[in-house]
């Protein structure tokens, strides 16, 4: 099953995360879908999301990560999926802040340990 999520801003506008469910087209049709944040691509292609990419007049592209530090006035949520494991600048990004959910899904268990169990 593929893992995804929304957030519903306090504006009434929508970000997708992964949006990697089937017909998610007719879950969100009357609301206004605001960004589409994809964390990585299942089907192998060299070039990345290049059924996505024939559609770059409509769609604006930023390259990112694997994972998002989402920030808002009173949270924060780190999503990390599909997440065999965290380079160190990431982990030591990740601990710089005070995270309050942590979504995640592991093929692997990442070292999460900072010496304070």
């Amino acid at each position: 099953m593929a893992t995804s999520a929304y957030i519903e801003c306090a504006n009434g506008e929508i970000i997708l995360l992964d949006a990697g469910v089937e017909n998610i087209a007719t879950i969100f049709d009357d609301q206004k879908v605001h960004t589409v944040f994809l964390t990585h691509f299942h089907p192998k292609d060299d070039k990345g999301f290049a059924d996505l990419f024939k559609h770059k007049k409509a769609i604006n592209y930023v390259e990112n990560t694997t994972g998002y530090l989402i920030q808002s006035l009173d949270k924060t949520i780190a999503y990390l999926t599909d997440c065999a494991g965290i380079s160190e600048e990431s982990m030591k990004f990740l601990k710089s802040h005070t995270i309050d959910t942590c979504y995640i899904d592991a093929s692997l268990a990442p070292n999460f340990s900072n010496g304070n169990t």
